[in-house]
């Protein structure tokens, strides 16, 4: 073997090891598990891809309940009853997400589920719902073909933006049977 050929195959070599290495790193940050401290409490995740499967399972679920004809257009928007007033479930998108968004939507919202029947959030996650210029109207309204139904965001917020915690969303209509 003489000296150029000796030079070719290492840095053949080298740029080899160093395109397993960059892949091998950026693999890694999206499927290992991740602790990270701050302060007071530490964020676990079981890694981006896995996190947003489970996100996207439980929006998922959340919306095929959500957007049915049962869950009335006052409990969505919060708008007052009788009883005195009532947790808006969507809000506008000029609200402050630490008082829109929840960590356990089915208790905060006061859905009509039992508490296991949905897959829990990550950890580190908490569930928005925010209302769009589409806003939905009355039921009379739709029944009679004048207006249209009403088109929301849900959004899943990170407590703590990093590469392993990134938020998701999803679009969806509501009621179904007039989307």
């Amino acid at each position: 073997m003489t000296v150029l050929e000796l030079l070719i195959a290492v840095t053949m070599l080298l740029v080899f090891t160093g395109v397993v290495v960059m892949v091998s790193g950026t693999l890694l940050r999206f499927l290992s598990p991740i602790v990270q401290g701050s302060g007071s409490g530490t964020l676990r995740s079981n890694g981006l891809l896995i996190d947003q499967t489970e996100l996207r399972a439980t929006m998922q679920s959340l919306v095929s309940l959500l957007e049915q004809p049962g869950i009335t257009r006052s409990q969505v928007l919060g708008l007052e009853d009788k009883d005195g007033g009532r947790l808006a479930i969507a809000h506008p998108q000029s609200a402050d997400p630490d008082q829109a968004c929840v960590i356990d939507p089915i208790r905060a919202w006061n859905l009509p589920l039992a508490t296991g029947s949905v897959p829990s959030l990550p950890p580190g996650y908490r569930l928005c719902i925010w209302t769009t210029s589409i806003q939905e109207a009355t039921m009379q309204q739709l029944l009679s073909g004048d207006a249209s139904p009403g088109v929301y965001v849900m959004q899943a917020l990170p407590e703590q933006l990093t590469t392993s915690h990134l938020p998701s969303r999803l679009l969806f209509c509501r009621p179904r049977p007039f989307c």
